[in-house]
């Protein structure tokens, strides 16, 4: 069994939105994990985390993470260990992200060594090394079995990147969406089918379609902005790609909503008013009377 000497320790420790910790260097082991999403350096890169990522930096390393987008909340550990070589043995994922889904068990087991650090219960005092040793075997056995792959924090995670995608389309690619949950992109594709329903290249199209819509039936941004705004590689792959999933080109479609007399709502049905025999009827009549 490895020999650690527990520096500090704090759980559910909660900070402002914005709270920024950055450091050069470490000097001793830190282990992190964020129970709210985080933005934090990764392998050289800022990334933002979904919920329940974890992060264990080694002495020497720099660490940098902030509150970006919610207040902080967190669990984390500043220790030491007598043999590094048998620590990094553990198989666990060193300086780099990685999800998990023992988020009580975390939370319950920093709050008990908090407390033995604190208290200085000397029956307690006894049981500490084992504490953090079985702890560290327990991370690592969900990372080997690649269990978290499958638990709630991996579908947070995709639920998370799911709406911001409907939000912006044009600041994803598969690429991005596969690197922001941590996963290869084949990997990624598999999973992001299983929870939507839907492959994600497939989806981001959709969400570009849902955007260009909004575009299309609220104000007037020229077809050549639209298509760029919602991630299109150009307005004429927009335009095919528009009218094969509506049947219409944008500008036709654009047109027969004004028919319509759209109020500049976005319908909240899958099938439009104009498609229906009802709205058919209703633009033909709106037809009529502008050209009288």
């Amino acid at each position: 069994m490895l020999n650690y000497t527990l520096l500090q320790s704090m759980h559910l420790k909660r900070q402002a939105k914005g709270f920024t910790i950055t450091r050069d260097s470490v000097y001793c082991y830190v282990f992190l994990h964020f129970i709210n999403p985080v933005e934090i350096i990764n392998n050289g890169h800022l990334v933002q985390t979904s919920s329940n990522a974890c992060y264990i930096c080694t002495p020497g390393s720099p660490v940098y993470y902030k509150a970006g987008i919610i207040e902080l909340l967190h669990n984390f550990m500043h220790f030491e260990v007598d043999d590094p070589d048998e620590f990094t043995k553990k198989g666990l994922p060193l300086n780099t992200v990685f999800y998990t889904d023992m988020q009580e068990s975390i939370t319950r087991d920093v709050e008990y060594m908090d407390w033995i650090r604190t208290a200085r219960q000397p029956a307690h005092l006894q049981k500490l090394n084992s504490v953090i040793d079985r702890f560290f075997d327990s991370l690592a056995d969900e990372q080997k079995k690649n269990k978290v792959s499958l638990g709630q924090s991996s579908q947070v995670a995709l639920d998370n990147l799911r709406s911001m995608i409907y939000i912006s389309p044009a600041d994803w690619n598969v690429e991005s969406m596969a690197n922001f949950v941590h996963l290869s992109r084949s990997h990624f594709s598999i999973k992001y089918k299983e929870r939507f329903g839907i492959s994600p290249n497939e989806d981001l199209t959709q969400a570009a379609l849902l955007l260009a819509t909004r575009y299309l039936t609220n104000g007037n941004m020229q077809v050549y902005d639209i298509a760029y705004e919602c991630g299109f590689s150009s307005p004429e792959y927009f335009i095919r790609i528009f009218k094969a999933k509506k049947g219409v080109t944008p500008g036709k479609f654009r047109e027969i909503y004004r028919d319509y007399g759209g109020d500049g709502s976005l319908p909240q049905s899958d099938v439009m008013p104009w498609e229906t025999p009802e709205g058919k009827l209703a633009a033909q009549k709106c037809r009529i009377e502008r050209q009288k």
